[in-house]
């Protein structure tokens, strides 16, 4: 049975709410001219002035800023305050420290939500990353994502038996819908496809399961569970089409996943050894939302800001969880008008001094390399593909030039066939070269070069396509090979539009 912890700990914001009353004008307001009448015009004494304190004029109800305060004003400059960093810094400094206790009163390892999740838990405590989207859990929207599996999440379940999976909300709920709908979910297919078959199958006999949700009033309604339950039979099938090897998947994450829902605020830490040790016959699956939960606002009267550490692109200024904590102490003892500029530094400091490094080798196809920041030399690689690099190319050297974000991915639908030459002439030169790929995320637009390269030169094997005829390619046989990579490289994230570019590349291509 699932489980779940949660309780108010904040009063309602409460309604602020005056009543006006109009009184209407009934006197005739209009010419008296006799422009419309025979009759003649009689003069009428002026209306005595009104003593009511009320407004009798619609024109009285426009708001004067010396006895009225702009209320748009005072809501922009409170939705900025919770824009700005140090506040946000703050809360998620607090928060942190929950995440830090739940580990202690759990023994479980911590599993970052990407990206939100990865500013709460200190580094050299993040056993690993995995990335649920909410999106995928939005109602009507549900997915099981194949392109974001997230297998290295049942590495660390199975090797620990558990683990605390770390995220939060900006949103005034008590749990994000990465943790209420789409891990649920992802936890039904992968539980039912490695277990629910017969014991000859490989399956332990329970049969097929169904949707784990919280309780209460943060839970799924049944109509909701059984729309998600009915479309459980397809998505496996989705999943089995992968061609992954479901019996080393087994022996990977060894026993079905259970999960229980704690939020901040919300949960007692005495008792949690226990717990995890009386669930034995299952991998303790710990969804946590990091923030406390405020209800009506996104900012409480002390400054603490629900769920800091989302969206941070909009408020970070570059800033990543990775250099929060490696600058944590001297962010959070700045002050609030030296803080940006503080942050500046450390991001200019950060892009002066990043290095590529080695990447990481995609085992299935064994000279191919990806990795982050951009690489001038070719030192222990045959050919260099920086895909965001500006500079001249050189004769291992390819530079695509692609632009940041979306852009980036519309100008990598037009490099990936330059990348496909020079990258084809080299392994036909020599089938050993060793390939480096890389974008300034390591995640995004190098996961789409190597993934057409993979497609286009290695067989379903692994081999290299020596004879450089071409392969049938689909979209399955794109996703399968997304598999390679992501099962190597856990924080692979490409974006739907660079995925766009890979597709329209691959399978409308001449020939």
């Amino acid at each position: 049975m699932a489980t779940s912890l949660d309780v108010d700990n904040e009063n309602s914001d409460s309604d602020l709410s005056a009543d006006v009353a109009a009184a209407s004008d009934t006197g005739n307001e209009n010419d008296s001219s006799g422009a419309f009448s025979d009759s003649p015009s009689t003069s009428r004494p002026p209306a005595p002035a009104p003593t009511t304190p009320f407004p009798t004029h619609l024109s009285d109800l426009a708001p004067q800023e010396t006895l009225v305060p702009n209320l748009y004003k005072t809501l922009h400059a409170l939705h900025q305050h919770t824009l700005a960093p140090l506040p946000r810094l703050r809360s998620i400094a607090t928060d942190a420290a929950f995440v830090t206790s739940l580990r202690r009163a759990t023994g479980l390892p911590l599993i970052a939500n990407e990206r939100c999740g990865a500013w709460y838990i200190p580094p050299a405590l993040k056993a690993a990353s995995a990335y649920f989207k909410s999106t995928d859990g939005h109602y009507g929207q549900w997915a099981f994502s194949l392109r974001r599996l997230n297998l290295q999440v049942l590495d660390v379940l199975g090797a620990q038996g558990g683990g605390v999976l770390v995220d939060s909300t900006r949103r005034g709920k008590a749990w994000p819908d990465a943790l209420r709908r789409t891990v649920p979910l992802w936890v039904a297919v992968v539980d039912n496809v490695l277990w629910g078959g017969r014991v000859e199958e490989g399956g332990d006999g329970r049969g097929r399961e169904g949707l784990q949700t919280p309780e209460g009033e943060e839970g799924v309604g049944e109509s909701e569970r059984a729309q998600v339950e009915a479309r459980l039979a397809a998505w496996e099938g989705e999943f089995r089409g992968l061609g992954l090897d479901l019996g080393e998947l087994r022996r990977r994450v060894k026993r079905r996943i259970r999960c229980v829902w704690v939020a901040n605020g919300a949960w007692e830490p005495d008792g949690w050894a226990e717990k995890i040790r009386g669930m034995g016959d299952f991998n303790v699956l710990v969804l946590a939302s990091a923030s406390r939960r405020v209800r009506g606002a996104e900012m409480s009267e002390g400054g603490y800001v629900q769920g800091a550490g989302d969206d941070s692109e909009g408020w970070a200024r570059g800033l990543t969880s990775q250099l929060w904590w490696e600058n944590k102490d001297r962010l959070l003892a700045a002050g609030e008008g030296d803080v940006e500029d503080m942050i500046g530094e450390i991001v200019a400091t950060a892009k002066a001094t990043e290095s590529v490094g080695q990447g990481t080798r995609i085992e299935k196809a064994s000279n191919l390399f990806v990795g982050a920041g951009r690489r001038e030399e070719c030192d222990g690689f045959d050919l260099v593909i920086n895909c965001q690099g500006g500079g001249k190319d050189g004769k291992s050297l390819l530079n695509l030039k692609c632009r940041e974000g979306k852009l980036g991915s519309k100008d990598l639908r037009d490099k990936l066939a330059s990348a496909k030459d020079v990258a084809g002439a080299v392994l036909q030169q020599n089938p050993h070269s060793r390939i480096l790929v890389t974008c300034s995320s390591g995640k995004d637009l190098s996961i789409g070069t190597a993934l057409s390269l993979i497609c286009l030169f290695f067989s379903d094997t692994g081999e290299l396509n020596a004879a450089r005829q071409p392969y049938f390619i689909d979209k399955m046989v794109i996703k399968q090979r997304l598999v390679w990579i992501s099962s190597c490289k856990s924080d692979a994230n490409p974006s739907r539009a660079t995925l766009q570019a890979v597709n329209s590349f691959l399978i409308d291509r001449p020939g």
